[in-house]
């Protein structure tokens, strides 16, 4: 069992590191868009890359094959973020999580379709229960009691955990039988490639990246730099935990997600309202807590 506790601190990581970024956008660039945000995220693999270097130094011993597929990963990893940073960006933190647990769904459909693995009924059953409480947690409960389907945010966060997924999958499939060091220097190398490419030909994400490091130099590099750091090490937990267990296994760890967000938004708004403020009326406690129940419910039934 010594992988869920890695996979479990990575989770908790993820969940500080969430937070993190929905203060970097409120705080820092509120309606300026997150390209700022994506670029941060990809270009400081170009840190961590010289670092994993130096650990392992043998890290060109490897097929021009992995090296595609374990970049791609990376890439994968990076659309993964762009989708759900757009998602944080509308929508509060504690409904944006539980999202995520659709990643178990796509893992179970992936396995079936590129490794001919079957799933029990129960299994199925398992799925369904773990989407419906997702669509549950994206209906949005007005005060005139009218209910509103938020698709965009279901949709985004549809295809940030697919990509996930697929990150997940293609990193297993090649790195089983490879040195942990060296798949994660092809990885990041992927999202680091990625992160130039964006910064090249995105222009509205090159133009916000200069704004806010003009506009808040210290402040905000401060802050991507702490949550970035946070990040890197969350991924390598799961990276390493997928090497001792199977994906779905570890991916269903992730059903925690909800209640640690859930339980830090409190916490947050009740005691630093200034910087992080969710919705914590009665009605959108009682809602988000029945619907992340379901979701909880869903995964524990996939996961026994």
């Amino acid at each position: 069992m010594t992988w869920f506790f890695i996979a479990l601190g990575s989770v908790f990581l993820w969940s500080i590191v969430t937070y993190l970024d929905k203060f970097i956008i409120e705080r820092f660039i509120k309606n300026r868009g997150v390209g700022s945000l994506i670029l941060f995220s990809a270009l400081f693999a170009g840190v961590v890359i010289p670092i994993i270097a130096v650990i392992n130094p043998r890290v060109l011993l490897i097929s021009s094959m992995d090296i595609c597929l374990l970049g791609l990963s990376g890439i994968l990893g990076s659309l993964a973020i762009i989708f759900y940073l757009h998602a944080l960006e509308y929508e509060d933190t504690s409904l944006v999580i539980p999202l995520f647990q659709l990643i178990p769904v796509f893992s179970y459909v992936l396995a079936y379709i590129f490794l001919r693995e079957t799933l029990s009924g129960k299994q199925i059953v398992a799925g369904l229960i773990v989407v419906i409480g997702a669509i549950i947690l994206t209906l949005d409960i007005e005060e005139d009691k009218k209910i509103k389907v938020k698709m965009k945010p279901l949709l985004l966060m549809g295809f940030s955990s697919l990509a996930f997924s697929l990150m997940d999958v293609l990193y297993k499939f090649v790195s089983v039988d490879q040195d942990f060091w060296l798949t994660q220097f092809w990885h990041y190398v992927g999202l680091f490639i990625f992160g130039i490419i964006l910064y090249l030909c995105v222009k509205n994400y090159r133009q916000e990246f200069h704004r806010v490091i003009k506009s808040s130099p210290l402040s905000v590099v401060g802050a991507n730099v702490g949550g970035e750091i946070l990040q890197v090490a969350a991924n390598m937990m799961n990276n390493f935990a997928l090497l001792l267990a199977p994906v779905v296994l570890v991916t269903l760890v992730s059903s925690y997600m909800p209640l640690i967000v859930f339980v830090m938004g409190l916490i947050f708004t009740l005691t630093i309202p200034r910087f992080i403020t969710e919705k914590v009326s009665r009605k959108h406690i009682l809602h988000k807590s029945l619907a992340i129940s379901i979701v909880v419910i869903g995964s524990i039934l996939l996961y026994t």
